[in-house]
């Protein structure tokens, strides 16, 4: 009976059973906060991309035509869907361009004389 009780023969899997689900826990924390901020990056760059998309002209022979805010908007989703994000839980609420010194505008003109183009595309994460 006192071999039972102070016996060590089943002390290795009472220790994993222990340190197994901490370290698991440990290892899922890591995953999921990495995709979190894969996420943040994520949502970041499709609205560098929309704002790129908004303020560059769509060719330099044919004037200062725009893409319109579906073409922004089309832009945004295909950056979210190269992370595989649902561009379905992104919501925008249309598009605001003016030029520099027009409207609410608050960017600069620069010192060569060409107005800067502002664009105001605001997204939500549902």
């Amino acid at each position: 009976m006192k071999k039972i009780v102070f016996g060590t023969s089943g002390a290795e899997i009472a220790e994993a059973a222990v340190v197994l689900p901490v370290l698991f826990m440990i290892m899922f924390g890591i995953f999921w906060f990495g995709r979190a901020y894969n996420i943040y990056a994520t949502i970041n760059h499709a609205a560098r991309e929309g704002a790129r998309v908004a303020s560059a002209p769509t060719c330099a022979s044919c004037g200062n035509n725009f893409d319109s805010v579906d073409a922004i908007a089309d832009r945004v989703a295909q950056a979210l869907q190269a992370s595989k994000l649902d561009p379905a839980q992104v919501t925008h609420s249309g598009g605001n361009r003016v030029a520099c010194g027009g409207g609410t505008s608050a960017c600069s003109t620069p010192s060569g004389g060409k107005p800067n183009i502002c664009v105001y595309f605001n997204v939500q994460l549902d």
